[in-house]
């Protein structure tokens, strides 16, 4: 059985009388990557990091001018 569908069968375990809202959210919840979540948050932490690396490069001040 593929995690994803191991994933749906664990939510939908929860009782639906004690948690009603998480319940409610298990279909999303076990469709849910993570890990593509993840590399994608990174990817645009670097580019930033990068791009503000190049714009201080070309701004910072030469160690001769003083």
């Amino acid at each position: 059985m593929p995690d994803a569908e191991k994933s749906q069968l664990a939510w939908l375990t929860i009782r639906i009388t004690q948690f009603p809202r998480l319940r409610s959210l298990a279909a999303e919840l076990a469709a849910y990557d993570g890990a593509a979540e993840l590399d994608e948050g990174l990817a645009i932490l670097l580019a930033v990091t990068r791009q503000r690396r190049k714009v201080s490069a070309y701004s910072a001040p030469s160690p001769t001018a003083a």
